[in-house]
């Protein structure tokens, strides 16, 4: 029978922080992805405004490719063909080992238009070499026609897995 203090003592090795080596996150990847998104728009025009709000399932694929930079600082380029989005996005990160943090920006289609997208993510590569991606992106575009102006904006989490080539 275990007793509380071999319990702990096993909990306390399964919990103790490791010391990293830097990962390999350099070259080439492609990756399928899911997600949720939560899109709002805004259209006025003149006096009159009418706001809007929808949920959805988003997926698609997405490859692109990573350099290190050394001193455990990685940077890299992505292009996504989905649903909704085509994005093109830089990110820049820090590896920590077996994951990599990082920031993006970039430009996704919003609708009917292309706007900036930001936001980050991590990257966890698994000890069988799979490696799995989160990513909280923000998006935006304006849109004027004939008079009319339509703000667009939207939150999606991401969830990916790519693979490297």
């Amino acid at each position: 029978m275990m007793n509380v203090k071999n319990l702990a003592t096993a909990a306390a090795i399964v919990i103790l922080p490791t010391v990293a080596t830097a990962g390999d996150w350099d070259g080439a990847y492609i990756g399928v992805n899911l997600g949720y998104t939560n899109e709002t728009a805004e259209v006025t025009s003149g006096s009159f405004s009418v706001d809007s709000s929808v949920d959805y399932l988003t997926y698609g694929v997405s490859a692109g490719y990573n350099v290190d930079l050394g001193n455990r600082l990685v940077a890299g380029g992505e292009v996504g063909l989905g649903s909704p989005f085509l994005s093109a996005i830089g990110k820049v990160g820090y590896d920590t080992g077996s994951m990599l943090v990082y920031g993006l920006a970039g430009f996704s289609n919003f609708s009917y238009d292309f706007g900036p997208t930001l936001g980050f993510g991590a990257a966890l590569e698994s000890a069988n070499g799979v490696i799995f991606t989160g990513e909280i992106r923000f998006s935006g575009a304006t849109d004027e026609q004939f008079g009319t102006e339509i703000d667009y904006s939207a939150t999606s989490v991401l969830n990916y897995i790519p693979n490297q080539l």
